[in-house]
């Protein structure tokens, strides 16, 4: 089959738009984004569920370990496992017995760890968000105006 196009014809500046704007790349990346949030909440609830199947031990996420190292992202990761663990019957309560546990002095690295590997990605898509937020609220155009001053300005945004 042939494929069958009608030309398109820009008008002032449209082509310099396509060619040199950013609002394609903004809407593709807000898209990315909006799905990175939510696989940082899935992992985080994975991590979570592999706690407990795991039998682990909700200490690995005592509020301690915030305070002593309070890196944003570690601490919300932290806060996020001992919301998903409340209550939970398979996941062993902070300050049980060892023997009742299996005889494991402590959780196995990777969940006892997860707010230190998890912290940072969560505090890398807070920085993005930011930065995304700006750039689909923000101007590209040139030359701009000032509409309060009528000034024209001539710059590289």
């Amino acid at each position: 089959e042939q494929l069958v196009h009608k030309s398109i014809t820009f008008g002032p500046k449209e082509g310099l738009g396509v060619l040199n704007g950013t609002a394609v790349s903004t809407a593709v990346a807000a898209l990315a984004l909006q799905e990175s949030h939510l696989l940082a909440i899935f992992s985080q609830v994975l991590t979570a569920m592999g706690v407990e199947a795991m039998r682990g031990s909700v200490g690995s996420f005592n509020a301690f370990f915030d305070r002593v190292r309070p890196h944003r992202g570690q601490r919300e990761a932290a806060a996020n496992m001992r919301l998903f663990l409340t209550g939970s019957c398979l996941a062993h309560p902070e300050h049980e017995d060892e023997e009742n546990r299996g005889g494991l002095k402590q959780d196995r690295y990777a969940f006892r760890t997860s707010p230190q590997w998890i912290g940072p990605q969560l505090e890398d898509l807070v920085l993005a968000h930011e930065q995304i937020t700006i750039e689909c609220n923000s101007t590209t155009d040139n030359p701009l105006i000032d509409i309060e001053s009528s000034a024209i300005h001539h710059g590289g945004n």
